[in-house]
C-alpha cells in the first residue's frame, strides 16, 4: 500500500474512516447492527444472507478470516454514525468490489460523498486499477453510473434476494476514468 493523506477522507458532509480494531471502540459493530435494524436495510445490504445476525456481521469483517475485505465506517462531520462501506477482494494493481450502506437519513448528497472519498481512497491509497460493483438494487447501480462508472452486464439469476433469483447488474469504473471527487 502506498501513502495516502488522511486528512483527505474528510468531505463537506462526511468522514471516511479505515477501520482498525485497536483504533475503535469494541461497540462498533453493535451500533452498525442497530442502524441496520432500525432502517431494515440488513436484507438488503446482505442480499444473499450471509449476515443474519450480529456474531455473522462481526466475523464478516473480521481481517484474519478476510484479508482482502477492506471495511470503511462512515460520520458525519458532527461525529454521527452515517453507514459503512467495503472492498471485497482488494488486490493492489487490480481490482476491488464496491459496496455501501448508508443510514436512511444520510441517502442523498452523503452517500454520493461518502462513495466518492471512497473512491478516491482505494484508488490512492491500494493502488488499484479497476473498482467493480454488483448489486441487484437499481438504485445502487444508479449510483455507480453516477460516480462515472460503465454498466458492464445484467445478468438474471444470478444472486438470491429475499429467497427468489435476482438479477444483479454490473459497473466498472476504471483509475484512469475516475476523475476524483470535487472539493
Amino acid at each position: 500500500m502506498t501513502e495516502h493523506d488522511v486528512s483527505y477522507l474528510t468531505g463537506k458532509l462526511i468522514q471516511v474512516w479505515p477501520y482498525s480494531e485497536q483504533h475503535f471502540p469494541a461497540e462498533t459493530f453493535y451500533e452498525v447492527w442497530k442502524w441496520m435494524q432500525e432502517d431494515r436495510t440488513l436484507h438488503k445490504t446482505f442480499y444473499e444472507g450471509g449476515v443474519t445476525t450480529l456474531p455473522n456481521l462481526v466475523r464478516y469483517f473480521d481481517p484474519v478470516i478476510f484479508p482482502n475485505r477492506l471495511l470503511l465506517l462512515y460520520t458525519t462531520k458532527q461525529g454521527e454514525g452515517a453507514g459503512f462501506g467495503w472492498f471485497d477482494q482488494v488486490i493492489q494493481n487490480v481490482r476491488a468490489f464496491c459496496n455501501i450502506c448508508m443510514r436512511k437519513k444520510y441517502w442523498g448528497p452523503h452517500t454520493f460523498e461518502a462513495c466518492s472519498i471512497s473512491l478516491d481512497y482505494i484508488f490512492g491509497a491500494h493502488g488499484v486499477k479497476a473498482v467493480f460493483g454488483f448489486t441487484p438494487d437499481r438504485l445502487a447501480h444508479g449510483l455507480m453510473k453516477r460516480l462515472g462508472a460503465s454498466h458492464v452486464a445484467t445478468i438474471p439469476g444470478l444472486a438470491s434476494f429475499n429467497g427468489t433469483p435476482a438479477t444483479v447488474y454490473v459497473t466498472r469504473l476504471a483509475k484512469e476514468n475516475w476523475n476524483g471527487r470535487r472539493r
